[in-house]
């Protein structure tokens, strides 16, 4: 089990590293993490262990590369960016309060949303951090199809998960 959620968590940090996996930290409904990790869009370990593979597979990693990355992704998975995906479950909840809170004022939303813009920056930073450091690990050929695989993504190169957004509710 320990494997299958380290898998899930090194699947999650390649999807923010752009590496064409699902996008993580999206809210579910209510403004809070779906699934059973913040941003993993309700997909089982499973789903994420079997993602990663194949992506694995589709850049023809050599068993070297893939300790190398997943080393890099625990890394920073168990670092500054596991913390800032924390960071960010509580402050869009908090957000989620505030937007609730009859007695809030429009300048505490306000506020509430700047925060989530603020770690969301700090989260994007350490994302790009990790796809540098990935791409570090991958021949030229591969940082190639790469580049091919993530424009290949049905939302688009560069939308994470723009495909699922919209009305949450009946729509």
């Amino acid at each position: 089990m320990k494997r299958v959620l380290r898998s899930v968590a090194i699947a999650g940090v390649f999807a923010a590293a752009g590496f064409g996996l699902p996008a993580l930290a999206q809210p579910g409904p209510g403004g809070g993490p779906r699934g059973p990790h913040p941003g993993m869009h309700g997909h089982g370990p499973e789903h994420m262990h079997r993602m990663l593979m194949h992506m694995a597979d589709k850049l023809e990693l050599t068993e070297a590369q893939r300790d190398e990355i997943r080393t890099i992704l625990e890394t920073s998975h168990s670092g500054v960016l596991g913390e800032q995906m924390e960071a960010l479950t509580e402050a869009k909840r908090q957000l989620g309060s505030v937007i609730h809170d009859l007695e809030a004022t429009e300048q505490q939303v306000i506020d509430a949303c700047r925060s989530v813009a603020a770690v969301e920056e700090q989260l994007a930073l350490e994302r790009r951090r990790t796809f540098v450091a990935i791409n570090g690990v991958l021949t030229p050929e591969q940082q190639q199809r790469a580049k091919e695989l993530h424009s290949e993504r049905p939302d688009g190169p560069g939308g994470f998960g723009r495909k699922h957004r919209g009305f949450r509710h009946g729509g």
